[in-house]
């Protein structure tokens, strides 16, 4: 900054602030470094396990505290404790595999892990024969409406059949009831694929 005083020019030195404590900058500026190819790899390794822990790895999400919820809230488990299962169902107590003409069927699984299924698998063999009625996941079904679907949807070759199921609990049984839609009897079979934890 420039004045006069009578017939002569006076420079002064613009006056240096500081900020207090309490005004200063909330974050702090950032800078940009370089580093080698170990650390640009090192520092995407840590963005994706931060992304990862922020929005969580598959079926479940990391624990905030150490206490698992028994209750109906989704159960939080770190990924490296879930693992992908299948799960045959059984028929139920008065029922066979061999279903007869235009009768029902009814099968059930009784996971032994905490279980979240996301895909039903009948065969492709079998399943221009059957209609799906029901999938029941403890006492909650697994369709938005009442009706028959066709058991061909679920092959094993089928494209954009990934589900959303509810999550099943040990001593929990899951249950699928078939019908033999076909003029002769047939043998029914079918699984459940998902997450499950240890």
């Amino acid at each position: 900054m420039s004045f006069m005083k009578g017939n002569r020019m006076y420079n002064q030195p613009r006056a240096q602030y500081s900020f207090p404590s309490s005004l200063a900058p909330r974050h702090p500026v950032q800078t940009r470094i370089a580093i080698g190819s170990t650390g640009q790899l090192r520092a995407a390794e840590l963005i994706r396990q931060g992304r990862a822990r922020r929005i969580g790895v598959g079926a479940f999400n990391c624990p905030t505290s150490a206490t698992i919820p028994t209750c109906a809230p989704p159960v939080q488990v770190c990924p490296e404790n879930q693992k992908r299962y299948v799960m045959p169902f059984i028929p139920d107590a008065t029922f066979t595999a061999s279903v007869p003409a235009g009768q029902l069927v009814r099968f059930v699984g009784k996971p032994q892990k905490m279980f979240k299924p996301d895909r039903l698998i009948i065969a492709s063999s079998i399943g221009p024969f059957f209609d799906v009625v029901n999938l029941i996941i403890g006492n909650i079904p697994q369709s938005l409406a009442q009706g028959n679907v066709s058991a061909e949807m679920f092959s094993e070759v089928a494209t954009y059949v990934m589900m959303s199921f509810d999550q099943a609990y040990p001593g929990i049984d899951i249950s699928i009831t078939a019908q033999n839609k076909s003029s002769v009897t047939q043998t029914f079979q079918a699984q459940l694929i998902g997450e499950a934890i240890g």
